[in-house]
């Protein structure tokens, strides 16, 4: 059996494929979905998640919501006495003890949902975490927009989703783009990028809060006299009594947005909404509208400034054009009544698709992954830099390491190579002669301010500490997606002969040779096919196709400046 694991950050849900059949394994609990929350209780010691954590009111608790967000924004964090990665394991262990043991489910494979711009240290603290609670081998992270895809294709086989897509999944604790290239005849998938707003700009909590602050807290006040405190706007408790009470009114909140997603009218009849005061309401899908045009306001310019900039660089957007075929648009919070309709009006002349059912499109593609043999690949959105000496000989600086993920379409599956160590240089840091240190760094795409003095240490992703003499002269380093790390290989020898599988893209040098022969073939400069030959002869020798590819590339450049500047052309 094969498990799907959608770990959302509002919203987490569980399901699998057996037999070829989906089976939701959280069944009708909260329409198929848990809140993906936790609790601490100090008078246990212990964690509660999910729905008990949102009634929880005990002096001294602590809940933490969206706690998957720390993976990227706050790795320190704490809850009582749980670190962020024995809060997951928790969490996981909740999961299988309540709905897998209970019911002698034992699964073979786990598939889990990561977000793309998740670094290595995050995704494997998901993986550790996900095998320990589990006790499944083989589990595997796969991209949130290509695991939807899938499953709109799942349920859509007629009309599949092809070629160059955006995805837009509003969640309830962010809001995800994506851009996706999808070859459905060659069964495979491209996510060329994907970015993120924050809960603090646009998401489904954002417009629940909007909900409380615009509507119900206004007319709270209107017909009591009476204003809540201070805690309940800012969402900062020091009380766990008004903590306990936000979490009902945020529940609330959101069925109002979900009722008036599907019906004109709404009424209200919510006891003790603060202080044994109730509320009676009549809410019309006009007012919410009204309500929430401020914060549709905030995605609209969001995609005019940021999306659009995103897909400018990758030649998806010119001319005041988009280069798309549809918009796919997912997630709970994306049937808020007037959202599509705003999407559609963003990208006028594009199909904007926005299925009845979005919430469990992104579990499905999990369940279904394995058994389907698509091809997924990804432009991993970081950069790596290995710290060094300076050229002082005293401080340490960071020098970018030349493996260019913005341009490589990196199988999940595989590992790449990206940096010949050199054991006795610069990069070595230990001020002992018979030790070495050495220390790579993982630095997100966008980020232009690189140097050590930011570092918080959670971007570490590999570091090599021993003796000298266990060394030969160079370290070969790997990407290895599938296990989320940075791995070093054998130490090589001086004359670095040893036979090395690095080839990124399969038949590179084969092509390599076409070049060499298509220059010799033309009427182009003979010496240069000449050099250009003995150059390839020498890649061949170190079985290593991107060694010096600089200098490969500056040999085609000269040829295509030699074709260009020929009298004849």
């Amino acid at each position: 059996m094969q498990l799907g694991l959608d770990f959302g950050t509002s919203y987490t849900k569980l399901g699998l494929q057996h037999n070829g059949e989906f089976i939701n394994l959280l069944g009708n609990e909260d329409e198929g979905q848990i809140p993906t929350v936790a609790a601490y209780l100090p008078s246990q010691r212990r964690l509660c998640f999910g729905p008990l954590a949102l009634r929880i009111d005990e002096a001294g608790a602590e809940t933490a919501f969206f706690f998957k967000l720390a993976l990227k924004r706050q790795a320190s964090l704490t809850l009582g006495s749980y670190s962020l990665p024995d809060l997951l394991l928790a969490f996981f262990r909740f999961l299988q003890e309540e709905y897998l043991e209970s019911r002698g489910i034992k699964a073979d494979s786990l598939n889990i949902s990561v977000p793309n711009y998740f670094g290595l240290n995050s995704r494997r603290i998901l993986l550790e975490a996900a095998r320990q609670a589990f006790g499944v081998k083989k589990v595997f992270l796969v991209p949130e927009p290509l695991a939807a895809a899938l499953g709109y294709n799942l349920l859509h086989p007629l009309f599949p989703l092809q070629g160059d897509i955006l995805s837009i999944d509003i969640g309830g604790g962010t809001s995800d783009f994506s851009f996706l290239t999808l070859a459905h005849d060659k069964r495979e998938m491209l996510v060329e990028t994907q970015f993120q707003i924050g809960h603090d700009a646009f998401s489904g909590s954002e417009i629940d809060q909007a909900i409380l602050q615009h509507l119900l807290f206004p007319a709270f006040t209107i017909q009591t006299g009476l204003r809540l405190p201070r805690e309940f706007y800012s969402g900062k408790f020091t009380s766990s009594r008004n903590r306990f009470q936000y979490n009902r009114l945020r529940q609330l909140a959101e069925k109002i947005k979900i009722e008036l997603s599907k019906e004109e009218y709404y009424h209200l009849d919510f006891p003790d909404f603060h202080a044994g005061y109730s509320l009676n309401l009549e809410l019309t899908a006009e007012v919410l509208a009204a309500r929430l045009e401020p914060v549709f306001e905030r995605l609209k310019s969001y995609i005019e400034e940021q999306v659009k900039l995103r897909a400018k660089a990758l030649h998806l957007f010119s001319a005041d054009k988009w280069h798309i075929d549809a918009v796919l648009l997912l997630g709970g919070a994306s049937q808020t009544r007037g959202l599509k309709d705003l999407i559609a009006g963003i990208f006028p002349v594009l199909k904007v698709i926005c299925p009845e059912d979005p919430s469990f499109y992104v579990l499905r593609g999990l369940c279904h992954w394995e058994n389907d043999g698509i091809s997924i690949k990804s432009i991993y959105p970081f950069n790596f830099y290995i710290e060094r000496i300076g050229p002082d000989g005293n401080s340490h600086i960071l020098e970018k390491i030349p493996f260019d993920t913005a341009n490589l379409e990196l199988d999940l599956e595989k590992h790449y190579p990206i940096f010949s160590l050199p054991v006795d240089s610069v990069y070595n840091l230990s001020p002992d002669s018979d030790s070495v240190l050495f220390r790579v760094y993982e630095v997100e795409e966008e980020d232009n301010k690189v140097n050590l003095e930011r570092f918080s240490g959670q971007e570490m992703v590999w570091q090599w500490e021993g003796p000298r003499q266990e060394l030969h002269n160079y370290l070969e380093l790997y990407l290895d997606l599938k296990k989320s790390r940075i791995e070093s290989g054998g130490a090589l020898s001086a004359t670095r002969t040893l036979p090395v599988d690095s080839n990124i893209l399969s038949g590179l040098l084969v092509r390599q040779k076409e070049i060499q022969k298509l220059m010799a073939d033309s009427h182009s400069n003979p010496r240069l096919a000449e050099d250009f030959g003995e150059h390839l002869s020498r890649l061949e020798k170190v079985n290593k196709p991107y060694y010096n590819h600089s200098e490969t590339t500056l040999y085609k450049l000269l040829y295509l400046l030699d074709f260009f500047t020929r009298p004849s052309n």
